[in-house]
Parts: structure tokens; sequence; C-alpha cells
């Protein structure tokens, strides 16, 4: 019989079917410079409380990487997000994801003001999770969230005060990233991106025969008479010039 305690615990938050990829990620998938992906993933957890996710990506040259917020959309019942790769090279990007307590404080305490009911002991609920919040933070953030705190704590304040505050846009970003690292899922490996120049998406080669470019019969040409070629080759439309293994004469 296996022990409760032995049993591993699982995630409260799922990462699925993540897109663009190839092969679950095995290979990296190919973009030329400039092109926007669209990233896609289902994203589930248990209970009732709301998802917060981002998605993180690294270009060849970042030291840290960036992040930009998944967009939920109902329809696919899928998160979106994009990234533009303007640089060449290779680039991952992978899914992180976390329960969002404060979005989930606010959604139900709309409901409730909707409903006219005494919110007051929610106001204090949604004070200690901007505590949690400010413990993680630093600098101006963690003044701004202790500030906004002490407001919902203030019995002295009118109830529309409090509500003002704990309905504001810019407390929700303050605080939109997670109070505890433990909570956040991620997808289980980088994807990544090779990103090439515009010329290896397409183009028109032309192979070109040095030794045929000989400018007198019976005397083979040479790198100086076929580069006299190049501009009628580039008037035909080609980009690319191919050249075989040249071996010397005996």
């Amino acid at each position: 019989m296996v022990e409760i305690s032995q049993v591993p615990e699982l995630p409260r938050v799922v990462i699925e079917q993540v897109t663009p990829q190839l092969d679950g990620g095995r290979y990296p998938i190919k973009r030329q410079v400039g092109s926007h992906i669209e990233v896609g993933v289902a994203i589930f957890k248990d209970g009732h409380d709301l998802i917060a996710a981002d998605l993180v990506f690294q270009a060849p040259e970042d030291r840290e990487p960036r992040r930009t917020p998944l967009v939920y959309r109902f329809d696919p019942d899928r998160w979106h997000a994009g990234l533009r790769v303007d640089t060449v090279g290779r680039w991952r990007y992978w899914i992180e994801a976390w329960p969002d307590h404060f979005g989930t404080f606010r959604a139900e305490l709309a409901k409730r003001v909707d409903a006219g009911q005494d919110v007051r002991p929610e106001l204090l609920e949604g004070a200690a999770l901007l505590e949690r919040h400010a413990n993680a933070l630093k600098g101006e953030a963690a003044r701004r969230v202790r500030e906004a705190l002490v407001k919902l704590r203030d019995a002295a304040l009118p109830v529309d005060e409090r509500l003002r505050v704990a309905f504001t846009a810019e407390l929700l970003e303050l605080v939109r990233a997670p109070a505890d690292p433990r909570e956040v899922a991620r997808s289980p490996a980088p994807f990544e991106v090779l990103v090439d120049r515009e010329e290896a998406s397409f183009s028109a080669w032309y192979e070109l025969f040095p030794r045929s470019e000989g400018s007198a019969p019976g005397v083979h040409g040479t790198f100086r008479s076929a580069a006299r070629r190049l501009p009628d080759i580039a008037a035909q439309g080609f980009d690319v010039l191919y050249l075989p293994p040249i071996h010397p004469i005996v």
C-alpha cells in the first residue's frame, strides 16, 4: 500500500499543447528575421481561481529573458501571445502560468458589490493578499502596494474609497506577478526558433562554372572573367550565385 505522503503532488496549473512547435519541441521551428510568431497554449487548473500566464522568450543576445502576458480567448479556449523575432540566431520561448489570487479576489468582490452585499470583510482579505505581494516586491512597487493595502484596511475610510483603490488597473498590474514563486508552472522545456535572413526562406539560385566563362576560344575562364557575367545574371532575377567545386588543372 502506498502512503499518501509518498504520492507526488500534482501541479495546480497545467500547461499543454503549446504551438508552434515541431515534434514536441524536439526540433526548432524556423522563421525569417522580422517574422511575427503567434504562440498558443492550453492552460487549466484545479479550483475556481483565475489564471495569469506569460510568454517568456529570449533572443540570442539577451542576457535576461523578456516576457509578455498571454491573453485568454474564449472561442478556441486557448491562451495567446505574440513575439517578433527581429535578430538572426537561435531564439527560445516557454510558458509560465500561476493562480491569479488577486485577480480572483477582484472578480469575486465585483460580484458582491453588484449584489449589494457588505464587502468590508472581503476588503480585509484583499489587504492580506496585497501584503503577500508587497513582501515579494521591492522598491517603489512594494511601497505603492503597501499604501494600497493600508487603505483597504482603514475602517475610517468610506467603503467606496476603499473599493476605488481595490479596482484600480495600476494596482492589478503591480501585483500581477506571483507572490510565491513555488506556484509558478512552466512548460517542460524551452522551445527553439532558428531565425535566418530573409534570403534563406526563398531565393533564385544560379549555378556558375567559372572555367566555362572564357572570352577566347580554347582558353578557360577565370574568376575575373566570370565576374563580368554577374550583372547579366542579376538582371535575370537571380539573387544567389552557386559555384561548384573547383579543382586545379594539371
